[in-house]
């Protein structure tokens, strides 16, 4: 089965990619960005079907691959991490909680479709309370 992950993450590596570095005059040899990566990329920092965001995440990270590269002790091809993400793109944006995660008395797991994927959600039952009470 085809995900809205796997088409982002064969679109990102084989064209978004390549098509901003060439934009932004770098060469595929200069610098070296592991599935691993392009696959945290697309799930913790981007929830769209498209690809929009995507291409702005990309092009928020070019900068820092420049002043990498300008530097005149640089070893190329320069390693693009996680560690090398979470500095040009700050702390993930999407935490994926686990619907197998011990979950403490009087808190459910719901899942709800939505046209950015799915999501989990945890619901206390004490927060179901308060709406009663304000109803």
């Amino acid at each position: 089965m085809v995900t809205p992950q796997t088409k982002s993450f064969i679109l990102q590596k084989t064209h978004l990619w390549p098509k901003q570095l060439s934009e932004h005059g770098l060469e595929p040899g200069q610098l070296h960005i592991s599935d691993e990566v392009l696959l945290r990329v697309i799930n913790f920092y981007t929830r769209e079907a498209g690809v929009r965001e995507l291409q702005r995440k990309n092009r928020n990270t070019l900068p820092c691959v420049y002043r990498k590269v300008l530097k005149p002790d640089v070893q190329l091809p320069i390693e693009i991490d996680a560690k090398f993400i979470e500095e040009a793109l700050g702390s993930e944006r999407f935490v994926h909680e686990m619907a197998e995660r011990l979950t403490p008395p009087g808190v459910v797991t719901g899942l709800a479709w939505t046209p950015m994927g799915e999501k989990f959600y945890l619901l206390n039952q004490h927060s179901c309370r308060a709406l009663e009470i304000l109803r």
